[in-house]
Formats: structure tokens, sequence, C-alpha cells
């Protein structure tokens, strides 16, 4: 359990100011950080979700063509419970575009649930290295360390995941669950 809460440090780490700043300020850099502070504040669920998919989308075609359509043939094996067809597009798409941050996030997912724990937080280290503003691994992350037994790592995790995107569906009533798994509440 104590592996999770040293991970999630490293992975913090790779969040400092400046790591991955060159890819994360592509084309659509600006635009990407611009819905990233709209989704923060967010008036409600509906509209956080609706900047969120943009967010996902954006971060999706950063990618190189072959690249953008090799991990969007895995996210499909993903959503058909093919993972280890998803793991090799994934791995396809990484040797086209070593620094695709979304493809790794993706892998991260796929490996996860292939039972890769050490894979999977690699590859959320590697998206964070690649940008570090792609909130969406602290959920993959916050669950590797929920099927662990380290409520607090997963609330740590979690708590990452609902700074960005507050008002996204479920993401408060999660934050609960996890604060009182953490702290031994009774909800």
């Amino acid at each position: 359990m104590r592996g999770v809460a040293l991970v999630l440090a490293v992975v913090l780490a790779c969040c400092a100011p400046g790591v991955g700043v060159a890819r994360a300020q592509g084309p659509a850099g600006g635009r990407i950080t611009a819905l990233l502070h709209a989704l923060k504040n967010a008036p409600d669920g509906s509209v956080a979700h609706l900047i969120q998919l943009r967010v996902r989308a954006l971060w999706t075609e950063a990618g190189s063509p072959a690249a953008v359509l090799l991990e969007q043939r895995g996210v499909r094996d993903l959503v058909n419970h093919a993972d280890q067809d998803a793991l090799k597009a994934f791995d396809a798409a990484l040797v086209i575009d070593p620094g695709y941050a979304a493809c790794y996030g993706d892998r991260a997912i796929a490996r996860f649930r292939s039972g890769d724990i050490g894979g999977a937080i690699a590859d959320i280290e590697a998206a964070l290295r690649h940008d570090p503003r792609m909130f969406t691994v602290f959920d993959t992350l916050s669950r590797i360390a929920e099927a662990r037994g380290d409520w607090r790592a997963a609330l740590l995790a979690w708590r990452r995941y609902a700074e960005a995107d507050p008002k996204g569906e479920g993401v408060q009533v999660r934050l609960k669950e996890l604060e009182s798994k953490a702290l031994g509440l009774k909800s």
C-alpha cells in the first residue's frame, strides 16, 4: 500500500512547473489551457461534461495522424473489452509518436485492466511528463490505489482529478466516498 502512495508522490512531481511544457504548449496548448480554466469554473455538470469532451478531443488530436488513428482503434478495443488488442494499438501508436500523452493515459487504463499495475503507473507518469495538465490520468491512478485497498492514495489522486473538474458527473460523490473510506468515517 505504501507503494501506491510513493508512486503518487513521484507522479505528482511530474506535474512540477516546466515539466512537459514543450509538447503541452503545442498548437492546441493555449486552447486546452483556456478550456481547463473554464472546466474548473463550469457552472454545472452538463457544461463541465461538454468542456471535458472538448479537452479530451484536443488531447487526442495532439498526436500525429497515424498515431491518432491507432489510438482511436485502441479506445474502441477498450470499450469492447478487448484489452490485449487495445494494448497492441496503443503500443503501435507510441512507436510512431512517443510524445503522445493521451495515448499513454489510455494505455494506462488497458494495462491496469490487464493486471499490469507497474506498466499502468509508468504510463501515467509518461502522460504527465508529456502534458502535466492531463488530469484524467488521476482517475486511473485513483482506481489503481482503490483496487489495492490504499484509500488514502486513492483519495489523494482523486482530489487531483477533482481540482480540475470539480463539477463533473459523480466527481463530488466519489470524493465523499473516498474521504469516508480513507478517513474511516461512516457514510
